[in-house]
């Protein structure tokens, strides 16, 4: 296997999009309550902040930190 590397910049961590976070792997959930209506639940955008945070506060880098990032966009390639 094998990386394509298709892009590398910085940017603030806050600056994450709804769909990088998707990317990322988090997913955007909703339940139904109780009163039988549907309640929103986290967004992937959420879900991400608080991996962030469960990953990372412990080395003073929570997500408030607001830090600047690597961004490395890539697909994978397998050899034939």
């Amino acid at each position: 296997m094998f990386l394509d590397i298709s892009g590398v910049h910085v940017e603030r961590l806050q600056d994450i999009s709804e769909a990088d976070a998707h990317a990322e792997g988090m997913r955007a959930w909703r339940t139904t309550g109780r009163d039988g209506y549907d309640h929103d639940g986290e967004t992937a955008l959420e879900q991400f902040a608080d991996r962030w945070s469960d990953l990372n506060s412990v080395r003073g880098y929570g997500w408030n930190t607001n830090s600047w990032v690597w961004v490395i966009e890539f697909a994978t390639v397998y050899p034939c």
